[in-house]
């Protein structure tokens, strides 16, 4: 299945409209498949699509998206909120460096045991997709 498949689908299944607004903030997603972007970024590419798209429908639109999780929020630590697009791949977890800004993808199974624990103890099961752990990746750790 495609990702613009998917988003038509998971809009039928929450009960959302398909809008010119909400397809051209998808596509301009597409754009930047694979990395993270501000929702300023977006509204730049979506200007570029559609010019008469504002920003709170942007802000708006990825809220949406990110209800439905084809999008995943990233909160940078206090700094700015970063999106991820996830279109028709599952979401998931990432290392964000605090001082550098560095994100670093990491695979789900890579958690199951910090998961499974948790668990365990807590009778909690947490959302592995929507992980986002603060630290220092290796150059900050070290003081470059």
């Amino acid at each position: 299945m495609s990702c613009f498949e998917k988003f038509h689908e998971l809009l039928k299944e929450r009960g959302f409209r398909l809008t010119p607004q909400r397809e051209a903030i998808v596509e301009a997603l597409h754009q930047v498949q694979g990395d993270t972007v501000t929702a300023e970024r977006i509204h730049e590419l979506v200007g570029q699509l559609e010019p008469g798209i504002d920003l709170a429908t942007v802000y708006r639109t990825l809220e949406m998206l990110s209800q439905i999780e084809f999008v995943k929020s990233i909160d940078s630590g206090g700094k700015v909120r970063l999106w991820q697009f996830v279109g028709a791949e599952d979401p998931h977890p990432h290392l964000l460096c605090r001082s550098c800004g560095m994100l670093f993808g990491v695979e789900p199974a890579e958690l199951e045991q910090l998961s499974g624990q948790l668990r365990e103890l807590y009778g909690f099961d947490i959302d592995i997709g929507q992980l986002t752990i603060p630290g220092l990746c290796p150059a900050c750790r070290q003081g470059r």
